[in-house]
């Protein structure tokens, strides 16, 4: 089989965009991290997980609240000369009809770290890989627990077992369309060994060796890939499921552009979440608030999301999502010492932000403590955001931070005069 390198395509897919104005913005600078010596320059980078971008796009891993054992997908696409194409995919179901479930989040995430151990062992295209169920649950940050290793071993088992039908659906970058593939399963091959710990009789260890489908293999060294930050996703405390679908959706649609805009109602659909419970413009709304404030200020695989919020349409019949990241610019080469760097500066003056007169006018009557005091926060903040490294705060990261924090002042002190 003959793969060739190519540049990764993570090319956002084309979206509806709710009505609204269309308005020049002035675009962020990027942030240039000045590497100095070359063996420094893996520390300053995150590690990526290039996950397949089949599998991402097509919304294979879904929240583990849907209802049903198995579900089928279809996109409609308009060709030039006017006709249409129906691309299907079908998880959890085999040729006879029988169901055997579907695939979820916690799916993802052990999938996400089987790729990492399968880079780390070089990337090989037709040799299995040994791993240990300890060292999983360790990278998932996952307690090793008798009933943990269980479910971790079942999920494994069911990225083997659960099988994927691709109708016209399965994009393949060497012949450049999309091809029908019988359904496959993510690994085509799966042994574990089980052996109980001598020093502790109930512990079990898990061993074993894996392999993913051949196809999952070849588009990922054609890099048909797209990078993700496995320290972020793991990071989700509260609307897991839901967080890490919207998170991994806009990290893929902000890799070339630093900002993103979708009707709710269209961003349902594309991530396949348009059940009952979400019929209605209000209910959208009610479901994807608290998602967005997880998800907030959280770095992506190539910046940080400064802005995320839901505003009514210009026809006042929907809502939509305005997302705005801060891109990262890594240098190959040290900058000449004998020149002075221009300091770069952020202009956050959102086109749809209500109040950024509000944020303008705030920080003029913030006295020298006050400022002080932002600026501690907002370090102190980014700190603990996970995928931030310390070689990332800089006076420009520390300023759009603070302009996040008086936002949410600002809103909070307007939810407080509404009520």
């Amino acid at each position: 089989m003959n793969f060739i390198k190519k540049q990764p395509p993570i090319i956002p897919e084309e979206v509806e965009i709710s009505e609204s104005e269309t308005q020049t913005e002035i675009e962020p600078q990027q942030l240039e991290l000045p590497i100095i010596k070359e063996q420094k320059e893996e520390s300053l980078l995150p590690i990526l997980v290039q996950s397949e971008l089949n599998l991402e796009k097509n919304v294979i891993f879904t929240v583990s609240a849907y209802k049903g054992m198995s579900r089928e997908i279809i996109h409609t696409d308009k060709l030039p000369d006017g006709t249409t194409i129906k691309r299907t995919v079908v998880i959890g179901k085999t040729k006879s009809g029988i169901e055997t479930g579907i695939l979820t989040i916690y799916h993802f995430k052990i999938y996400l770290a089987l790729v990492e151990l399968w880079e780390k062992a070089g990337r090989p295209a037709n040799t299995p890989i040994h791993f240990t169920t300890y060292k999983l649950l360790k990278r998932l940050d996952l307690s090793d627990d008798g009933r943990t290793y269980e479910k971790v071993k079942t999920a494994i088992y069911e990225l083997r077992q659960i099988p994927i039908e691709f109708i016209h659906s399965f994009y393949m970058p060497q012949e450049g369309s999309f091809s029908s593939l019988e359904p496959l399963s993510i690994l085509n091959h799966l042994r574990i060994y089980e052996r109980k710990k001598a020093t502790i009789p109930d512990k079990v260890r898990g061993y074993g060796q894996f392999q993913f489908d051949r196809y999952i293999i070849e588009n990922i060294l054609n890099d048909y890939v797209h990078p993700l930050r496995l320290d972020v996703i793991k990071s989700f405390k509260h609307h897991k499921d839901l967080s890490i679908l919207l998170y991994t959706y806009l990290d893929r649609q902000l890799a070339y552009q630093n900002k993103f805009e979708i009707g709710l109602k269209i961003l349902f659909d594309n991530l396949d979440l348009s059940q009952d419970y979400v019929r209605y413009p209000a209910e959208r709304k009610r479901v994807i608030e608290p998602v967005l404030a997880e998800i907030q200020g959280k770095a992506l695989s190539t910046g940080m999301l400064t802005q995320l919020g839901v505003y009514k349409t210009k026809d006042g019949n929907d809502y939509k999502l305005v997302a705005r990241k801060f891109p990262f610019k890594m240098l190959t080469e040290a900058p000449n010492s004998s020149v002075e760097r221009q300091k770069t500066k952020m202009t956050d003056e959102y086109d749809n932000d209500p109040f950024r007169e509000q944020i303008i006018e705030y920080r003029k009557k913030l006295s020298s403590d006050d400022r002080e005091k932002l600026k501690e926060r907002a370090i102190e903040e980014l700190k603990n955001t996970p995928g931030i490294l310390d070689e990332f705060i800089t006076d420009i990261l520390i300023e759009v931070k603070e302009n996040a924090i008086i936002r949410i002042l600002l809103e909070q002190e307007y939810e407080e005069s509404k009520s």
